[in-house]
């Protein structure tokens, strides 16, 4: 079996306690059902016996969406997290008592019907590390025969592959704004969308258009056709309130959220528009010094997502409309931060996409139906990519 992963996967490890923006809290924590199991006939960790509301480990989960998850603590922490990070439930039972969630997290694995593909969530601070320790993207694949997928694994046909390896190429050229790379992959996979939805997945002729050095000239019409900078900057906030609503309801991420959505909510209530377009042209000067941390994230992201197992070649089109809209709400979220600081720094953009990355962590059911509700059709006309963006 072909195994691919990203250079710097084997090299990722968690901090535990040391991490200051810890996956045990304010998010719901997925216990499968054979750790549910083995949790019944567990003892509670000894840290939390004193306040313990329940017999067994068990006790602690509930029914969400037909799944178990772990019951947060009132401040959205795991209440098997103790004060120094660290899990009780490692401490007392081994790694071993772990759910699948907590053991992989934020380690991926996509099996596909001839290949394995390895990835890191960027909703982790300590990826983002290791992902922009290097200058490019790039992965590494190897043969494994110890490794298997099971035999009923829906088959992705192989250009999916190619075509998605074609998006990362285009993006990862630096001769090219970060920006104007989303809009040119949008059109480039909507015009393969087109001819597939005519002739089917024809492989010879998707070839051939991935080979026409048309790429150069798009990119000069794509540069022209610039939107008005206020149009742009009213539905990039409007996207980065409806993505934040949810988690202000249920109060998640508070802290981080609600700053940046009170100050998005002033540009939507009150004449904070009148100096706004001198605002903006200094910060897209500062914005870009983070021009290739952005770049690579992207590049990360269509190889971690675009393609998923049982995937098609209309979920890959939603998956880099998702993406456009994560990069639109970064930087507006990175705007409204640094209107509000009078900074922004590496760190501060860390912090911003663990956050929105773990907001918009949907499967591509979700992803397709938010999509639907949210606009005429899942699908977009280019001109709304070359809105947001």
């Amino acid at each position: 079996m072909r195994i691919y992963q990203p250079e710097y996967y084997d090299a990722f490890t968690c901090i535990a306690g040391e991490c200051d923006f810890t996956c045990c809290q304010d998010w719901s924590i997925t216990v499968d059902e054979y750790t549910k199991k083995k949790w019944e006939s567990m003892q509670l960790p000894e840290s939390i016996k004193s306040r313990a509301l329940g017999k067994c480990p068990a006790d602690y989960t509930k029914q969400e969406d037909d799944i178990s998850v772990i019951k947060l603590c009132e401040n959205g922490k795991c209440p098997f997290l103790q004060s120094d990070g660290l899990c009780s439930m490692v401490l007392q039972h081994g790694e071993e008592s772990l759910s699948d969630t907590c053991h992989s997290f934020p380690r991926e694995r996509h099996e596909f019907d001839n290949r394995i593909e390895y990835a890191l969530a960027v909703g982790c601070k300590e990826v983002l590390d290791l992902l922009w320790e290097s200058d490019l993207f790039y992965l590494v694949s190897r043969e494994d025969e110890t490794k298997n997928v099971k035999t009923d694994t829906p088959k992705t046909e192989e250009i999916l592959f190619e075509i998605r390896d074609w998006l990362m190429d285009l993006v990862s050229d630096p001769a090219c704004e970060v920006t104007t790379s989303l809009k040119l992959i949008f059109y480039c996979i909507l015009d393969i969308k087109e001819m597939v939805d005519l002739n089917g997945l024809e492989n010879e002729e998707i070839a051939e258009y991935m080979e026409d050095p048309c790429a150069d000239e798009l990119v000069d019409e794509i540069r022209e056709a610039v939107q008005p900078v206020q149009y742009t900057f009213e539905e990039d906030n409007e996207l980065l309130l409806d993505i934040m609503e949810n988690y202000r309801k249920k109060n998640i991420y508070s802290d981080f959220i609600e700053p940046i959505a009170k100050r998005a909510e002033f540009y939507e209530q009150s004449d904070g528009m009148e100096d706004l377009e001198n605002k903006l042209i200094t910060f897209f000067q500062i914005w870009m010094q983070f021009e290739e941390e952005m770049r690579i994230l992207l590049c990360e992201e269509i190889y971690a997502s675009c393609l998923l197992p049982g995937g098609d070649l209309d979920s890959m089109v939603m998956k880099i409309e998702w993406l456009g809209m994560e990069y639109a709400i970064i930087r507006q979220w990175m705007f409204l931060h640094w209107e509000l600081t009078g900074k922004i720094d590496i760190e501060d953009l860390k912090e911003c996409i663990a956050v929105v990355f773990r907001m918009t962590g949907y499967s591509d059911e979700d992803i397709e139906e938010y999509l639907t509700n949210s606009f005429e059709t899942p699908i977009w006309d280019w001109g709304y990519m070359g809105l947001i963006l």
